[in-house]
């Protein structure tokens, strides 16, 4: 996600950590969730839309 203080190089991308909560999902054992190190104060118009965009697709993720 683009508006990030701390971005990985070929750190996990939107359908692999959407495979990891669906994963822990399914298991019926998911309790809580963090969402860090996203500040959609970093980036312009177009980077906090993606990273808004793909935060919403994770959350959504675990509890549907």
């Amino acid at each position: 996600t683009p508006s990030t203080g701390t971005p990985v190089p070929g750190g996990l991308d939107v359908e692999q950590a959407l495979a990891v909560v669906r994963a822990v999902r399914a298991t019926g054992r998911l309790v809580s969730m963090d969402i860090v190190e996203l500040n959609p104060r970093l980036g312009g118009d177009e980077d906090v839309r993606k990273t808004v965009s793909t935060t919403m697709q994770v959350i959504e993720a675990a509890f549907k």
